[in-house]
């Protein structure tokens, strides 16, 4: 898994336009941030502003699906698990600057 993060603060290039080199099967695009599955191992690899933890993806996890907001991104697993990481994704929807809401949970 791939992440890379930008400085967002200069015309709102946050460098969600430029993927890491590889072979993707899926990509997903954000508000400021793109994340795209592996072609071969299904992992997630994400790149551009990571302000709310967005593009930290779960390592070592295979994804089919997935799906991306303004500060949150979601997957399902090759497993039919939902997986969400960035704001709100330890339990609902918040400000993870202030509640401390950031990280990656599977959601029931």
């Amino acid at each position: 898994t791939t992440s890379s993060s930008y400085d967002c603060t200069n015309n709102g290039n946050c460098g969600q336009a430029d993927p890491p080199i590889g072979q993707y099967l899926h990509v997903a695009a954000g508000g400021k941030h793109s994340c795209a599955t592996d072609f071969t191992t299904g992992e997630v690899s994400c790149w551009g502003d990571n302000s709310a933890g967005q593009i930290n993806a779960p390592t070592g996890v295979a994804f089919s699906q997935l799906s991306l907001g303004w500060e949150h991104s979601c997957g399902i697993t090759a497993d039919g698990l939902m997986m969400c990481w960035g704001l709100g994704s330890a339990t609902s929807p918040g400000n993870c600057a202030i509640e401390g809401n950031c990280g990656q949970s599977i959601v029931p």
